[in-house]
């Protein structure tokens, strides 16, 4: 059984939410849900800090007295195994909705079908047991290193060869044009990795923000964009990140 808590300041938006949530449950082989319903941010706040975080928490952002951004902050510190669903009228807090993890980010008014997809992702989350998909770097001298996608953060092409950057070091590769390296990891992971400029593959899933010139890493790098496709590529990462 899922803990599920639902917390919106307009009466009518809760209720909503909550008969979404139980058209969704109902037609689920082997789903069942507690759920718990906030019209206070305050009262959901502090809730979240005398008991245990709900394993799923679906949440207006815009509120009086704390944002659902504030308390999405709140609950990470708690726990990050919690899962965060954002359901509002706006798409502008698209990337505070990134940088606290959220599952998916719902766009008011939405259809039945837009929340069962929504829904759909997140009972994946708790229950895939997927293999990690992977890679073979192919090294100076024949050498040959696997990693797994995930850890990728960007691939930057100089001369002759491919850099692969990843938290653990950097990998040479010297077989692979970038195109290749490209097509390959769409093919993996489709929408997971854009060419924002000539010479890099950037992993959206390692983004920190996306700013008029130049995409800002986890890792403090910074990746210069074309002039002119700001708004393109934030959509990429709002695609990728609430796909």
């Amino acid at each position: 059984m899922f803990t599920i808590a639902i917390c919106d300041d307009d009466e009518a938006e809760l209720q909503k939410i909550r008969a979404a949530v139980e058209d969704f449950v109902s037609r689920q082989c082997g789903v069942s849900a507690q759920i718990k319903e906030f019209s206070d941010s305050l009262e959901f706040l502090d809730s979240i800090e005398k008991n245990p975080c709900p394993e799923l928490v679906l949440l207006d952002i815009c509120m009086p007295y704390v944002s659902g951004i504030e308390i999405a902050k709140k609950i990470r510190e708690k726990s990050s195994a919690a899962k965060i669903i954002f359901l509002t009228t706006s798409k502008e807090y698209a990337l505070d909705a990134f940088e606290v993890n959220a599952v998916h980010y719902l766009v008011k008014p939405f259809t039945q079908n837009q929340f069962d997809e929504a829904m759909e992702r997140t009972i994946d989350l708790f229950t895939s047991n997927s293999k990690p998909k992977e890679i073979t770097i192919n090294g100076k001298g024949g050498s040959a290193t696997i990693i797994s996608i995930s850890e990728i953060t960007y691939i930057e092409s100089i001369g002759y060869k491919r850099f692969v950057h990843t938290p653990k070091g950097e990998f040479s590769e010297t077989q692979r044009t970038l195109t290749q390296f490209l097509k390959e990891l769409e093919e993996m992971s489709m929408g997971q990795f854009i060419s924002p400029y000539r010479g890099y593959i950037v992993n959206l899933a390692a983004v920190r923000t996306i700013t008029a010139k130049a995409i800002q890493m986890k890792d403090g790098t910074n990746i210069l964009i074309k002039p002119g496709d700001f708004r393109m590529l934030k959509e990429k990462l709002f695609r990728y990140t609430f796909r």
